[in-house]
């Protein structure tokens, strides 16, 4: 997988992206340096864009595709599955983890849902998010609470959860120790975060 000229997220391109689906190893390689030149407010919710990809035919996916969000104010891990049938997943890539606050990618899900396309939300909690390739069930709809953050996606049918990944263990090769006790991130302003993921479609 060639990643010449990827220096920040927002460097991803369709061209890329055309690659690396077309292997997992190409996908593990894009996947893997995004995460080592991931900063908040620079683009990283846009790996989502090539992760849905993977819902399109992609012969080395064989069950439907899911992909499980989840983190805190510091850090973001995405999972890619494979469902087996019986409400069975496994994990088909190495978990993805981003030194980027989570509600950047719910934000990001939330108000351009073309950026996931064709997946769409299936679950949704404080802490995570999960998209399937299926309608999402009635009951679980994003709203925002007065008492949220700006932006902050919630299932309507559920008390708020206090769920956290545990994030020591996280792969070292990609976080460093030292990300566990950073100070935490400011959340970016979600007409901002519109914007610049209006000009990534574009």
């Amino acid at each position: 997988m060639d990643i010449r000229g990827i220096d920040r997220c927002n460097d991803l391109r369709d061209e890329h992206i055309q690659i690396a689906v077309r292997s997992a190893e190409g996908m593990r390689g894009l996947l893997h340096h995004l995460c080592q030149v991931a900063a908040p407010n620079e683009g990283a919710p846009k790996v989502l864009r090539a992760l849905a990809r993977l819902a399109s035919g992609c012969e080395w996916i064989e069950g439907e595709l899911g992909i499980e969000i989840e983190g805190n104010e510091h850090a973001t891990s995405v999972s890619v599955l494979s469902g087996l049938g019986g409400g069975l997943w496994e994990r088909v890539l190495p978990v993805a983890t981003f030194l980027v606050p989570v509600d950047e990618f719910f934000r990001a899900v939330e108000l351009v849902p073309k950026l996931v396309a064709p997946l769409v939300i299936a679950e949704v909690t404080d802490h995570s998010l999960s998209l399937r390739c299926q309608e999402a069930p009635e009951s679980i709809r994003l709203h925002r609470s007065p008492s949220d953050a700006p932006g902050r996606i919630r299932r309507s049918s559920e008390a708020p959860t206090e769920r956290v990944p545990d994030m020591r263990s996280v792969d070292p090769d990609i976080v460093p120790p030292s990300a566990y006790t950073r100070p935490t991130i400011p959340s970016m302003d979600a007409v901002r975060i519109a914007q610049k993921l209006e000009e990534i479609e574009e």
